[in-house]
């Protein structure tokens, strides 16, 4: 079974923050969106970087819902599909159709943020 890990982008550390993932809403307000961590430390994210560990991970590198995976000659954007409820690789297709050669090539929140 794969570990339940979420990714999201903290602004004011400028870095990436990964644990759990809780979103707090207060009735009249915008909402919060926290990672949180093993330590119980509690991190706000942007609400459109925030992806799902996708179970794999590539050349040592863990690959997250957003990211944009590669090699050569293909790149595609990690999706999670509510009609068959897993993670998409795109032109891919599932995890087992991926290339050994393929890398994260980047991610779908930094490149809009470029």
């Amino acid at each position: 079974m794969r570990p339940v890990v979420f990714r999201g982008w903290d602004s004011y550390e400028n870095k990436w923050q990964y644990g759990g993932f809780a979103e707090i809403v207060i009735e009249g307000q915008e909402s919060d969106f926290l990672i949180i961590k093993d330590d119980m430390n509690t991190f706000k994210v942007d609400p459109d970087s925030i992806g799902q560990f996708a179970g794999i991970s590539l050349n040592g590198v863990d690959v997250y819902e957003g990211d944009f995976i590669g090699d050569d000659e293909l790149e595609s954007e990690v999706t999670w599909c509510n009609i068959d409820q897993q993670f998409q690789f795109g032109m891919y297709g599932g995890a087992s159709d991926i290339p050994c050669d393929a890398y994260v090539t980047g991610n779908f929140f930094e490149q809009e943020r470029l």
